[in-house]
């Protein structure tokens, strides 16, 4: 797709990614590509925004500013303005056509990664606990204790030294049935509080989220993965324990990560009218 042609806009990208999602675009396709830049030609007669942008490319390949005989080109201005260097712009294309484009996202997904750092053997063994003794949900798939109360050896692989313990295929499928299972329970446990922060509240509706909808719930209340936190924070403090409290944070990291929704001030208006 051409995102990087010189009309583009945060309101042209919203209305693209609207549209895409509308039709089904990023469910039926694996991968995407995105041209970044267009390129600028001196006939066109661009105008003071574009030149102020716009690069060429030496004939030993190297880039300097715009020299009229010289192959140019450039960034869409109103992106560079709006993101503030083409880095952040690559970044951003790259997001884009993995996660609202295209289902590429999901081939990215590191789940061992995503344990080892929201969690930890006991707190996954505090949840479990918790959850079967206050709620009586029992979570599929998660290995906690042996008979003698130690962590089993499997998921004790989870939180291994990365650097004695190498990731393996075994290691990532393992990581991956335990957030999900873990998610399961927190929809099963917390449908009402999900709701109110206005996210997926039951597996059925998980299933049958895309990410671009769920970032348009996300950015239609908040700006960042803090803000959300904090809201769910406020919501359960005064009525849920902390291996609770830490449980449904879990669940809800768990369902940002599945979709790999980032949650950044500057994306917001990519999803919904901020103004």
């Amino acid at each position: 797709m051409f995102l990087g042609n010189p009309a583009t806009t945060a309101e042209t990208i919203r209305n693209t990614l609207r549209v895409a999602n509308q039709e089904g675009l990023a469910q039926t396709f694996q991968a995407c590509s995105l041209n970044r830049y267009w390129r600028v030609f001196d006939y066109e007669n661009p105008d003071p925004d574009t030149l102020g942008v716009t690069f060429s490319i030496t004939p030993d390949l190297q880039r300097t500013h715009y020299q009229q005989r010289l192959p140019s080109f450039a960034y869409p201005p109103a992106l560079l303005q709006h993101f503030g260097s083409e880095e952040a712009i690559e970044r951003l294309f790259d997001y884009i056509a993995q996660t609202y484009l295209s289902t590429k996202y999901r081939e990215t997904r590191d789940w061992r990664a995503f344990i080892r750092q929201k969690a930890t053997p006991e707190s996954v063994a505090s949840w479990v606990a918790v959850l079967a003794k206050l709620l009586g949900i029992q979570v599929q798939a998660v290995p906690v204790q042996t008979a003698t109360g130690e962590s089993p050896a499997d998921l004790a692989q989870l939180f291994a030294d990365e650097t004695q313990e190498k990731t393996s295929e075994s290691c990532e499928t393992l990581a991956k049935q335990v957030a999900d299972s873990l998610l399961s329970a927190g929809l099963a446990a917390f449908p009402d509080r999900l709701e109110a922060l206005g996210l997926p509240a039951t597996r059925d509706q998980l299933e049958q989220m895309t990410p671009y909808a769920l970032a348009v719930a996300v950015y239609s209340r908040w700006d960042t993965e803090k803000g959300l936190l904090e809201a769910l924070e406020r919501q359960t403090g005064p009525v849920l324990s902390e291996p609770l409290q830490g449980f449904i944070r879990f669940s809800i990291q768990a369902m940002l990560y599945r979709f790999n929704i980032l949650v950044l001030p500057e994306y917001k208006t990519l999803f919904v009218n901020a103004g």
